[in-house]
């Protein structure tokens, strides 16, 4: 059973509007709204109307008091993250750089203060979102950019304008869109890479994004593998930043926009692609973890700059000019990834970068939609969990539940110093001194959690590329069960430090069988083939027939006469002896149905399966199903 569980898409709340329920909004409603809205920015502050929360509705803890507003109920309008913006608002000489959730209530599917996840682009969500814009930008906000595609808004405000922004109920959360810097050959063998090259797991067929300071694509370690290029990245006064895409633009998806920038630490992207997929050529004679897999680079760093009273680079330890990112440019390079994941195969995206501490999930941080929504169609998102050296807790966007966080080690497999280590912390893999490309066509050695992060990116991607129906609960599960346990003495917690054969062995199809003299053969496609004994002749091989062409099978065993094959959703079959005919193979019949099973194995007349909680099960030969 895969870590992760399939999620259900959540249904809107019902509304309750003015003691209606909702079957489509009057024109009154609307009109209503719409009134509220507008007194609202020009700084009403009166009770609103068609405003009732949900009888059920449980108010977040953190969720804060909006002084002056109240609901219908007489309840008070609460909206996440409010109470502590307003109050930096109110001490800061600039403008804040916010991220604002819409609220349920904005597109009329529920009461003010549900916070709205977006799943997918709608005309609802579209017009709320596109509205707010217009009555931001009619205030005099800054920077003022709906995210397609969320419920989310980016806005430059002072404290007014924050007091408008929440007064109508059409917000629910707050963040602040902090920029956080990125998170700083020999590990191959640590992690058995090698051998599951030779295994055929390197990632062929496959694509890793890599979200960070852009990649130099014709690094010889890369060379031809960069398929895919984007950059966000964000001009703004109040924050001392430029965008570093082509032309100064916010965004760019054209040829060359996803290369290296051009200031110090702008080789970070470049080492992490080399670990995550570089390719021994010419003198260099090591890989990285899927030597086969293509690149999506993604810059979603911007320029910074200190000036007086104004201090961005020596508020993250970095001397100026410096390069961050912007929360809202890590959304827009996750909501490429997912737009482009189908055209190229893109398995895994990977953030080597954040910032803070948390001790507990952040599940409410605005990069949480769109990470499920990747977690959805079997992308991994694989993110660093910080080098604070904390014992206690990680940075985000680690810190979310949905993500791969990954923490580091040393070659000895002890957790690296600089590791962030708490609960939240999913695999661990190599990060001290590790060897890659580096900007300029050379290499060079680097320590970090970005450094580790990119082992499991590109693990996903070589296990994937062998075991193209695996989810990503599968892989991480096969990387949990089959790593190095490695406890952190900080805090006495163990982790697994991934071993990429192991993990391969246990999730890869077993190709060949044999029993009683036979010789079975399973394709890539699934197709089961038995020798006839009759010896290739050139370069024909007519020796072989055809059992089975059933892509759902995983792996085939045999033990005395029996032959018996696992297909991925955990069914057992065993062949009868009947041959295929024509496009029919009817000659299975089925033993077991448990989507629990995850390997077979057969020796003399005995069947085994084992299950993913590690169990291991004997068939009684009972009749089967």
């Amino acid at each position: 059973m895969g870590f992760f569980v399939k999620r259900r898409r959540r249904k809107s709340p019902r509304a309750v509007d003015v003691g209606r329920q909702e079957t489509g909004m009057t024109s009154l409603t609307v009109m209503r709204r719409r009134m509220a809205a507008w007194a609202a920015l020009c700084g009403a502050t009166a009770a609103l109307l068609g405003m009732t929360p949900a009888a059920a509705q449980t108010l977040k803890p953190e969720t804060d008091v909006v002084q002056g507003v109240t609901l219908r109920t007489g309840e008070a309008l609460r909206v996440g993250g409010y109470s502590a913006l307003r109050a930096k608002a109110l001490q800061s000489p600039r403008k804040l750089r916010v991220i604002a959730r819409l609220s349920a209530y904005a597109t009329g599917a529920g009461p003010a203060g549900e916070p709205l996840r977006a799943i997918g682009e709608t005309p609802a969500i579209r017009g709320a979102r596109d509205q707010l814009v217009l009555r931001l930008r009619a205030r005099g906000a800054d920077a003022v950019e709906g995210l397609p595609d969320t419920a989310l808004v980016v806005m430059e405000v002072d404290a007014a304008q924050l007091d408008a922004l929440v007064a109508n109920g059409e917000i629910a959360e707050l963040t602040e869109d902090v920029p956080v810097p990125a998170t700083l050959a020999e590990s191959d063998p640590l992690v058995r890479a090698p051998q599951a090259h030779a295994l055929g797991a390197r990632g062929a067929g496959t694509t890793v994004a890599i979200l960070d300071t852009g990649v130099q694509a014709n690094h010889p370690f890369l060379n031809g593998r960069v398929v895919e290029e984007a950059c966000f990245s964000t001009t703004s006064a109040a924050n001392n930043s430029t965008s570093l895409c082509p032309g100064g633009a916010s965004s760019s998806t054209a040829v060359g926009s996803g290369a290296a920038c051009a200031i110090s630490g702008c080789d970070h992207g470049t080492h992490v692609a080399g670990i995550a997929a570089g390719r021994a050529t010419g003198a260099t004679t090591f890989n990285g973890m899927a030597p086969d897999a293509n690149l999506m680079a993604v810059q979603v760093f911007s320029r910074f700059t200190d000036s007086a009273g104004n201090t961005p680079c020596a508020n993250s330890n970095k001397a100026s000019p410096c390069i961050l990112s912007f929360t809202s440019d890590q959304i827009r390079g996750l909501q490429r990834v997912l737009e482009r994941r189908a055209t190229r195969n893109i398995v895994s995206a990977n953030m080597s970068l954040g910032g803070g501490v948390n001790a507990a999930a952040c599940d409410a941080d605005a990069r949480k939609d769109v990470i499920d929504d990747l977690l959805a169609v079997r992308v991994a998102t694989v993110i660093a969990s910080g080098n604070n050296g904390s014992a206690t807790g990680v940075s985000a966007p680690g810190c979310i539940s949905t993500a791969v966080t990954v923490g580091s080690t040393t070659k000895s497999d002890l957790v690296s110093s600089f590791s962030n280590s708490a609960a939240l912390v999913d695999l661990l893999a190599p990060g001290s001194g590790i060897t890659s490309s580096v900007t300029g066509g050379g290499f060079g050695a680097k320590n970090g959690t970005s450094m580790a992060t990119p082992h499991v990116a590109g693990a996903f991607a070589a296990i994937r590329s062998v075991v193209p129906g695996a989810n990503v609960g599968d892989i991480l599960g096969a990387l949990q069960s089959t790593g190095v346990a490695i406890t952190d003495t900080r805090n006495n917690l163990t982790r697994r430090r991934i071993n990429l054969e192991a993990a391969v062995n246990q999730l890869a199809p077993q190709p060949f069988a044999l029993s009683s003299g036979m010789l079975f053969q399973m394709h890539a496609d699934g197709r089961i083939w038995a020798h006839t004994g009759v010896a290739c002749n050139g370069a024909g091989c007519p020796g072989w027939v055809l059992l089975d062409a059933n892509p759902a099978t995983r792996a085939i065993a045999a033990g005395g006469n029996a032959l018996y094959q696992l297909h991925a959703d955990g069914k057992v079959w065993r062949y009868t002896g009947i041959r295929c005919g024509g496009n029919a193979c009817p000659g299975w019949q089925m033993l077991d149905n448990n989507p629990a099973t995850k390997q077979i194995a057969a020796g003399g007349t005995s069947l085994y399966q084992r299950h993913a909680d590690g169990k291991i099960w004997r068939s009684t030969g009972a009749a089967a199903c």
